[in-house]
């Protein structure tokens, strides 16, 4: 309630006790929680998993996400990306980024190496 308070207004009595009738209903209706965009919210305890993956596939938004993020990990996968991830620091090493470090103290190339790859990610989030 005080995290409501916060976003909306002191008086928020009304509002908390709308949101608790429509979890009642939600939960007498039987199912698990839906949030405002038709997506699962919260599954039921005992569901199993084979379950809980269908009422994720039943929702559109969930599916097209679910379709959408398997096919880029697959991508990933198959055009050797984690491969070039999981060696920045040996090909960085070897190509001699433990160099330019030398005038900041770095000394150590495995450390150089790493920090360059830090470097390179950081820059690649941007």
């Amino acid at each position: 309630m005080i995290a409501l308070e916060r976003l909306r207004s002191p008086q928020v009595e009304d509002e908390l006790r709308s949101i608790q009738d429509g979890l009642a209903k939600e939960t007498a209706a039987g199912g698990g929680a839906r949030d405002g965009a038709g997506g699962v919210a919260r599954a039921q305890d005992n569901a199993s998993p084979a379950t809980t993956l269908r009422l994720l596939w039943q929702s559109r938004r969930t599916r097209r996400a679910l379709l959408v993020c398997s096919a880029l990990q697959l991508c990933q996968q198959f055009c050797g990306v984690n491969a070039i991830v999981y060696f920045t620091p040996l090909i960085l090493k070897k190509a001699g980024a433990p160099a330019m470090f030398t005038a900041l103290g770095v000394t150590q190339p495995d450390v150089a190496a790493m920090l360059a790859t830090v470097m390179n990610a950081i820059t690649a989030a941007l």
